[in-house]
């Protein structure tokens, strides 16, 4: 039993190291498009230089600030078992293998 509580720890502990990372980014993400998007249009035109990279960087924040923290969770577990199994699929990407 203490085998397997060290063990449900050990990957809870990996979870959380993941994902911490993740919901800093998003953070990170979060608040820097928002200080953007709070500024007037004018010193938006002097930060960002063309219509295009302005609109992507609205489209960005609204990506982002619409996206509750549940769905944001949600994303990312399904993007760690996607990853995961992939891995589980090729362990070894880097080395090549020889056929018959």
């Amino acid at each position: 039993m203490a085998g397997q509580e060290a063990s449900a720890q050990d990957g809870f502990n990996i979870g959380f190291k993941q994902s911490v990372s993740a919901g800093y980014n998003l953070g990170i993400v979060r608040g820097i498009t928002s200080a953007i998007n709070c500024l007037p249009d004018e010193l938006k035109k002097r930060l960002v230089e063309t219509d295009e990279k302005r609109h992507k960087l609205k489209q960005l924040y609204e990506s982002v600030h619409f996206l509750s923290t549940l769905d944001a969770l949600k994303l990312f577990h399904e993007e760690q078992t996607r990853t995961s199994a992939i891995h589980n699929e090729n362990p070894n990407p880097d080395c090549t293998q020889i056929s018959d």
